[in-house]
């Protein structure tokens, strides 16, 4: 509905349908990115903090078991 109001308000050369198709596939493509970006970025920090806690405990079973 808003592409219909955009398309019969503003009434010149660049108001075509495939023009205002374009801006509704851009806005869904950048709205799209931004959500699976935000997603990446978490499991990216969670990887980091695990990869963290792996090593100190790595480091506390290595000095359970050597011989001092």
């Amino acid at each position: 509905m808003s592409g219909l109001g955009i398309f019969l308000v503003i009434d010149n050369n660049m108001s075509t349908w495939g023009t205002e198709l374009l801006v509704f596939i851009f806005a869904g493509i950048v709205i799209g990115l931004h959500s699976f970006a935000s997603k990446i970025k978490f499991c990216i920090k969670r990887y980091v903090e695990w990869s963290y806690v792996n090593l100190n405990a790595l480091v506390v079973v290595y000095l359970a078991t050597i011989n001092i």
